[in-house]
């Protein structure tokens, strides 16, 4: 079975959670509920050097 040939069956509950919440989450032990890791962008001087580095979403 290739990728192409397994259900269209999920929908995203909510992205880019913090990771004390993800780990809350993951301890619910839900079935058929999963985690993906993702990268998220830090603007650590907030929006006053976003300009800089550029401006970036899911």
């Amino acid at each position: 079975m290739t990728c192409s040939d397994l259900p269209k069956t999920f929908a995203w509950v909510k992205r880019q959670v913090d990771e004390p919440i993800a780990k809350q989450i993951a301890a619910l032990g839900i079935k058929g509920l999963y985690q993906r890791r993702e990268c998220k962008r830090q603007y650590p001087e907030g929006e006053a050097a976003a300009h800089v580095v550029g401006f970036t979403n899911v």
